[in-house]
């Protein structure tokens, strides 16, 4: 007979019999199953693979953190909790149901939408106790993890998860965003009608990019997808900054007085017409400007036609004047794409940008302005316009809209009376008797200027003897 003995000490007797290598159970237990003590054992390792995805996905500089995972989740593994089947997880102190979510499975962390502890509802971010039933809500349509779970997430294994998901997320959304980023770039281009192919070129931008945090051009339109970074923002950096207000406004007058000589000569007539006359020459007045709308006269002068004036222009009012005026009226059905002049005298507060106001109010009317004169007398500022409208019902929306600007004081249509214009109106005799005071006026007072510098002269003489 051969007898065996084994001699061993206590902590050797310990490990053989309770260890990882133990071998008790396969020689005691009945029911003993290699397959299920596999799986116990793949259980109670399982904190040491997400340990080793950890580490493999661990940036420079993170070390403490995983050290700090690393200590907690080994040496603070003192909660254990059950699922509704009775099955017992372990997890450390201050775990929270996706903690526990994630542990069970990864896609059940991403789809888990609520918790139920106990048989009682409660916030995901609720810690656990040792002995808590622990029932995960799921939803298939569930968005999955926000970065806010990683404030209160316990375990590395489930912070790390949470982090890749929201990392390829980003991946597959960056595309789409980068793309509706380059559609908003564009828009604002046309809407500034600036070269598109020099503004989407990345290589306008590479100067620009560490002043908005960028490595790349992508990085930009990235930002302007997200709306972190809104395009007219970009433009108003990298585009050349444009001509002063008064440049603007100067090639603004250019160009509308340029169009408004265009219409000027291409129309046929004035828009009047003189009742049961034809042939007639008729001319709208520059003195007071008429427009469709306004109560109007004409004046019949010699040799140059019908006059058309407003019916209170101060230069038809003289009585010998008002024996040649006669009836006219507008021609609705010719004038229906014609424009006429109108003048305009504001009064407001001396303030800053009161006439960029008052023109961008013009502006969105898309009412041309002809000409403009602004000046401050007496701490108000004063301005004069010369627009170019349809009619009078047209003048009056601009004159409604510019009286809604902050500061208007007073605003209205105005006639620049013209002395050339009331020479045109006087009769021959006058006119010649007028000049020949004028010019008899004239001589008297270069006649006097010669006196008084002889006079001046002959006092400095007097000086100088006396001094000698």
């Amino acid at each position: 007979m051969c007898i065996r003995d084994r001699i061993r000490t206590e902590e050797m007797d310990e490990l053989a019999e309770l260890g990882v290598a133990a071998h008790w159970r396969y020689k005691e237990n009945k029911g003993y199953s290699s397959k299920k003590e596999q799986q116990e054992i793949g259980e109670k390792l399982q904190w040491l693979r997400e340990f080793i995805s950890l580490s493999d996905d661990i940036k420079d500089g993170d070390a403490k953190e995983y050290y700090d995972s690393l200590k907690r989740d080994i040496f603070e593994a003192n909660v254990y909790v059950l699922t509704p089947q009775g099955k017992i997880v372990e997890l450390p102190n201050g775990s929270t149901p996706i903690d526990f979510a994630y542990r069970i499975h990864t896609e059940v962390g991403h789809k888990a939408v609520g918790a139920i502890v106990n048989n009682v509802m409660v916030p995901i971010d609720t810690k656990l106790n040792t002995g808590d039933v622990v029932e995960i809500k799921t939803n298939k349509q569930s968005l999955g993890p926000s970065e806010d779970w990683l404030k209160f997430v316990r375990t590395a294994g489930a912070r790390n998860k949470i982090r890749q998901f929201i990392a390829n997320r980003e991946a597959e959304t960056k595309k789409e965003t980068i793309e509706d980023g380059r559609k908003m770039l564009r828009d604002e281009l046309k809407k500034r009608q600036l070269d598109e192919k020099k503004y989407m070129d990345p290589d306008t931008y590479k100067t620009y990019l560490g002043s908005f945090g960028a490595r790349s051009f992508d990085d930009i339109l990235y930002f302007i997808g997200k709306k972190s970074l809104p395009a007219m923002n970009l433009l108003d950096r990298v585009v050349p900054k444009k001509s002063g207000f008064f440049d603007s406004i100067s090639k603004m007058l250019q160009r509308n007085n340029q169009v408004n000589e265009k219409q000027q000569s291409s129309r046929n007539n004035s828009g009047v017409v003189v009742k049961g006359l034809d042939g007639l020459r008729i001319q709208l007045s520059k003195c007071c400007n008429p427009i469709p709308g306004d109560d109007i006269m004409g004046f019949v002068s010699q040799g140059q036609g019908i006059k058309v004036h407003r019916r209170d222009c101060p230069n038809i009012q003289q009585p010998e004047i008002k024996a040649r005026l006669i009836d006219v009226y507008w021609d609705f059905a010719s004038i229906s794409t014609m424009k006429f002049q109108a003048d305009l005298e504001i009064v407001g507060l001396d303030r800053p940008n009161l006439l960029n106001d008052v023109v961008t109010s013009l502006g969105q009317m898309k009412i041309n302005i002809l000409n403009i004169h602004a000046d401050v007398v007496d701490m108000k500022a004063i301005i004069k316009l010369k627009i170019s409208v349809e009619d009078a019902s047209r003048l009056q929306q601009a004159i409604d809209n510019i009286d809604r600007i902050q500061g208007i004081y007073e605003i209205k249509r105005v006639i620049p009376v013209s002395y050339t214009h009331l020479r045109a109106h006087e009769t021959g005799r006058n006119l010649v008797c007028r000049l020949l005071l004028e010019k008899k006026k004239k001589k008297i007072e270069y006649r006097l200027l010669l006196e008084k510098k002889k006079t001046n002269k002959t006092k400095k003489n007097k000086t100088k003897k006396i001094e000698l």
